[in-house]
């Protein structure tokens, strides 16, 4: 008799799982249940995969939600606020929740310690549906962590970040001349502006020009010239976007500490950020 072939498979139930109910179809105690796991790893003898299955949560939700969790824990834990991104203790819970205030996922994070809720912040399930692939969440390892709060909390939004620190233009101007603060331009955002409409300047506008002038030669360059005249129109792009947006954020930087509009502007659209001197963002 021929031997038999046995094939081993190991995929899970998780693996397999889709789950039918959004976030706010939950109810508050179910969704406590799921946010305790993540956030407090509690209780330690359940795994947040068996209780999202067995609440129905639909499964890239619940991939959002975690990975929302997990790239902020691992933003603090490089920049040293805690130990070990793994502790999962109201410590670190309460960090993560300051680390995305203004967010309505820092309102309801905060909201488990809370017994007895008649009413709890909904969450935007398309945001969660959206972030359950974590190549946009990936992009925050090579972030320090003011920017990476920034960012983080840019791809939160869900309506106008609250801003519950607001500092008026005259103490900006102040705390900024005395050293007690610092100015942020955020390099994406800067980009984002001057396609938007914001005034790039005359050095912004002569490398944006020599930018796609090279970026549209590479391919031909390979057919005319050959592959090494094409690499060095690839170089050739790559730093020449870096001077766009270097002159970029020269140009938001000196927009905000001229005018007091563009200031409040930029403040209120995550363009620009303060932070303290321990590089703590305001």
């Amino acid at each position: 008799m021929p031997a038999v072939t046995q094939f081993v498979s190991y995929t899970t139930k998780y693996d397999l799982y889709i789950g039918e109910k959004g976030w706010n179809e939950l109810t508050i105690t179910e969704q406590n249940e799921i946010l305790q796991a993540e956030l407090l790893a509690q209780p330690e003898d359940v795994s947040p995969d068996d209780l999202v299955m067995k609440r129905s949560l639909i499964k890239t939700q619940a991939q959002g939600l975690r990975g929302i969790i997990v790239a902020s824990a691992l933003a603090l834990e490089r920049a040293g606020h805690i130990p070990d991104a793994t502790a999962w203790d109201k410590a670190e819970m309460a960090l993560i929740i300051d680390f995305l205030k203004g967010t309505s996922f820092a309102k309801r994070f905060g909201e488990i310690t809370v017994p007895s809720q008649k009413d709890v912040t909904p969450l935007p399930e398309d945001i969660l549906e959206s972030l359950s692939d974590t190549d946009s969440l990936d992009d925050m390892l090579d972030m320090e962590l003011a920017e990476s709060q920034v960012y983080l909390r840019e791809l939160l939004m869900d309506g106008e970040l609250e801003n519950n620190s607001y500092i008026s233009y005259e103490d900006f101007k102040s705390k900024l001349a005395s050293g007690d603060i610092y100015l942020i331009v955020d390099k994406g955002m800067a980009i984002t502006a001057a396609r938007s409409g914001f005034n790039a300047g005359a050095w912004g506008l002569i490398y944006t020009g020599l930018f796609t002038l090279c970026l549209l030669m590479i391919i031909p360059a390979i057919f005319i010239w050959g592959f090494w005249v094409s690499v060095g129109f690839a170089i050739g792009a790559l730093i020449l976007f870096r001077l766009t947006r270097n002159a970029l954020v020269q140009r938001v930087r000196q927009a905000v500490l001229e005018h007091e509009e563009w200031y409040a502007l930029f403040l209120k659209k995550g363009v620009i950020y303060l932070v303290d001197k321990t590089g703590k963002p305001l």
